[in-house]
Parts: structure tokens; C-alpha cells; sequence
């Protein structure tokens, strides 16, 4: 009689630490097209450039990289006088949220990165090993002329 009595305070012991898991509240999950593109588009200016731990620029000024993404999934990329010349490149985007992925598509060549927001004002793209970019990107968006 106490083995049994025992395995049911067992029992209804492990119902109420399962039941006490489950709050109630529905988790949703992380959209990070809003905070590439803003619902529109954004601009992102190169802040640094690496390959793989060796710095390679910083620009600060009209020659700097640029990447504008647009919510219908294109982008462009090159510097504010590319932009204003018409001598960008563009392309296409997928954006994976879940898996922090991030495939940009050129005309001929395709740039792969897993991404990370230290921030809502710095992006972090690190090459993944199938790109045909080696390349990490430090974005943030493009300053405030002053």
C-alpha cells in the first residue's frame, strides 16, 4: 500500500511540474525583414570590411559601400557615386529569420551570409563557406550628414 501511495504522489508530482512548464503564452517567432528593409527600404552603409580576421577598409564618406535592401526582395550595392551614376550592381534577396541566413543573388554570382544584429543600428554579415564572397560586412545605417 505505500509503493502505491508513493507512486501517485510520484505521478501527480510530475503532472504539476509538466503542467507549471506551459504559461499560456504563444511565442512568436523573429521577423528580421522589418529591421533589414524598415517595411519599405533602408540603406545600410559598409562601416568595415573583413576577411576573416584581417581588416581589410573603413570608409566613412561618398566612396563607402552601400547595400539598400527593399521589402519586395531586391537590393543594390555599391557606393553613393554608384548609386547616383547608375553603375550599381542588384539583385535579389532571401532572408531565412529563423536560421539568421541571409542569400544575396547578383547576375553571376551569389553572396551567402549567416547574420547577427549586435544592435537595431549594426548588422553583422559573415561569409558562409559556399559563398562566393569571403568577405564580413559591418553595416550600420547610413549616418546623418552633419
Amino acid at each position: 500500500m505505500r509503493k502505491t501511495s508513493s507512486f501517485n504522489f510520484f505521478l501527480i508530482g510530475l503532472l504539476i511540474s509538466f503542467s507549471a512548464c506551459d504559461s499560456g503564452e504563444i511565442l512568436e517567432k523573429v521577423d528580421f525583414t522589418y529591421s533589414l528593409c524598415d517595411g519599405n527600404s533602408k540603406v545600410w552603409m559598409v562601416n568595415s570590411v573583413y576577411r576573416g580576421s584581417d581588416f581589410i577598409e573603413s570608409r566613412v564618406d561618398l566612396t563607402a559601400k552601400v547595400f539598400v535592401f527593399f521589402h519586395s526582395g531586391k537590393f543594390v550595392f555599391g557606393s553613393l557615386a554608384d548609386l547616383y551614376d547608375k553603375e550599381f550592381e542588384k539583385g535579389s534577396y532571401s532572408l531565412e529569420s529563423d536560421n539568421k541566413y541571409l542569400q544575396l543573388n547578383f547576375r553571376n554570382k551569389k553572396w551567402t551570409f549567416l547574420f547577427d544584429f549586435k544592435d537595431e543600428n549594426h548588422l553583422i554579415l559573415r561569409p558562409e563557406k559556399n559563398s562566393d564572397s569571403d568577405f564580413t560586412f559591418e553595416l550600420i545605417p547610413l549616418p546623418e550628414p552633419i
